[in-house]
């Protein structure tokens, strides 16, 4: 076991341009897996893409489901208030799956007839 599991890792290598959801998820598989606190410098990034925000909360998500913690550090304000929309949509999102209407039909001669008002 890692001497140092205990302590906060930390990831300070972070590019200025952050785009892609494969960018992400290697991020995370990057990390070492015996740590329980990862602390995210974000301090040399200048731009988010969507898809690189929500995958990062997807993976933020994923690590705090097993009891792990992570810190995102030092996100410029206008980066901070756009992960927090993300963030934001992301819940709305999720709450209104449950309320999307699905029906089986047995044909597409009845998916017609549902179809037509």
């Amino acid at each position: 076991m890692n001497q140092f599991a205990d302590q906060p890792y930390l990831v300070n290598h972070l590019s200025r341009v952050l785009s892609f959801r494969d960018s992400a998820t290697a991020l995370f598989m990057e990390l070492p897996k015996d740590h329980t606190q990862y602390i995210l410098d974000f301090s040399t990034v200048a731009y988010l893409s969507r898809s690189f925000a929500d995958q990062l909360l997807l993976e933020i998500h994923e690590l705090e489901a097993q009891g792990k913690t992570v810190h995102i550090e030092n996100l410029a304000p206008d980066l901070v208030d756009f992960l927090t929309e993300v963030k934001r949509l992301k819940a709305q999102n999720r709450k209104g799956i449950s309320d999307i209407e699905l029906r089986k039909v047995q044909s597409w001669e009845a998916l017609e007839k549902a179809l037509i008002i």
